[in-house]
């Protein structure tokens, strides 16, 4: 019961891979598309939002 209270109005991990798999299996009207496409738009989207990390201190070498 303790359980059930504390996820009450979260969702577990599969469930939310779930919820993401529905989205992105219909395009913006509701239609089915190919998931893969809508995942690589996504990606692109990130991409261009988001700058590339900085690069990493190279380690010291003896």
């Amino acid at each position: 019961m303790k359980i059930e209270k504390a996820n009450a109005g979260f969702l577990t991990n599969f469930e939310m891979i779930e919820e993401c798999g529905r989205r992105f299996s219909k395009d913006e009207r509701g239609e089915a598309c190919n998931e893969d496409e809508r995942v690589e738009e996504f990606l692109e989207l990130v991409k261009e939002v988001f700058p590339p990390p900085p690069p990493k201190p190279e380690e010291m070498t003896e």
